[in-house]
């Protein structure tokens, strides 16, 4: 019976109309896992003569020429201005041919049906953008760091229900750009959420597809506190752009560090791990307040540079009359 259901499946597949696509990547220094990747794009159940793969390297030490080369439907870009995901996007948006845009992270390894899955959900609705899932994978040698990671980041479905959504695994349209504009090119962080929330905020629908998921490696706890640091930068452009007051931003900063309980977080570890009965919850519970504080200081920071800035740029102004 297993078998039948497979191969009519597949059937069905055969018979229907797959339109050309293209799939961005933007890359540094991230060979290894870029590889990863496209071996799981050449994978899926969709004609590769549909797909063009636009890999955007972002001054990458040594750029990933030989791994693109492998793969006829792709090509590698260049966007060499400053280091953010955001402009090399908009780089490969611009330069793609097909109409159907995906946004894909070169960290992600898409399921073998993802491709398929996610543009029948594009095209059976009258979404501006599809967000699929991004579910975690982890290394052998699992420590707080990868509770952390999962428990507070790429929760595409609570995003989009607070009108966003990660930018790693999207599927749109270039009309959707040319509507609603294009990812800020100024910012390292944060960029995926103001531009989806621009969407939702000016009458655009972001629809949530489960079964269009990629896995992602979750994060040790190093590398935990470097992305909470780069957030939290990128989280004061957002809440600027949200209408957030500096004193706002201050307050709910300092409402974050406590904002999990280990409770809560017992609780989300049953669903996120339910194979690990004796999770170490004290570590766990620091490394995510350590995590809030980080993005704090970030925050803070990025808040009194800019007013630094502002102050010098009208002292000039003032001083050329």
């Amino acid at each position: 019976m297993k078998i039948k259901l497979k191969f009519e499946e597949k059937r069905s597949l055969d018979q229907e109309e797959f339109p050309a696509v293209t799939i961005i990547i933007p890359v540094r220094n991230n060979e290894t896992k870029l590889k990863v990747c496209l071996h799981a794009i050449s994978g899926q159940e969709y004609p590769s003569g549909k797909i063009e793969i636009l890999v955007v390297d972002n001054n990458s030490s040594c750029p990933p020429s030989e791994v693109v080369e492998k793969y006829g439907n792709a090509k590698l870009l260049f966007y060499r201005s400053t280091n953010s995901p955001y402009p090399s996007r908009n780089l490969g948006i611009r330069n793609a041919k097909n109409e159907i845009i995906i946004l894909l992270d070169s960290n992600c390894i898409p399921s073998p049906r993802w491709l398929i899955t996610g543009i029948r959900a594009l095209q059976a609705t009258h979404a501006s953008a599809v967000a699929g899932d991004i579910r975690f994978y982890y290394s052998k040698q699992i420590n707080s760091g990868h509770f952390a990671d999962t428990l507070l980041f790429a929760n595409v479905e609570a995003a989009i229900m607070n009108g966003g959504a990660p930018g790693g695994n999207i599927f749109t349209k270039k009309e959707t750009f040319r509507q609603f504009g294009y990812f800020p090119e100024t910012i390292r962080s944060n960029g995926d959420s103001i531009w989806s929330n621009n969407i939702t905020r000016n009458g655009g629908l972001i629809i949530y597809e489960k079964n269009a998921y990629v896995e992602y490696a979750a994060r040790g706890t190093w590398q935990f506190f470097r992305k909470s640091y780069r957030i939290g930068k990128g989280s004061y452009y957002y809440w600027k752009f949200l209408g957030y007051s500096n004193y706002k931003m201050i307050s709910l900063s300092l409402r974050q560090i406590n904002q999990f309980s280990h409770t809560d977080i017992k609780k989300a570890i049953k669903i996120r791990f339910p194979e690990h009965t004796r999770p170490p919850l004290v570590k766990i519970h620091l490394v995510i307040q350590i995590g809030f504080i980080l993005r704090a200081i970030a925050r803070t920071q990025t808040m009194f540079v800019q007013k630094l800035f502002r102050n010098i740029n009208n002292s000039i102004h003032s001083q050329n009359f």
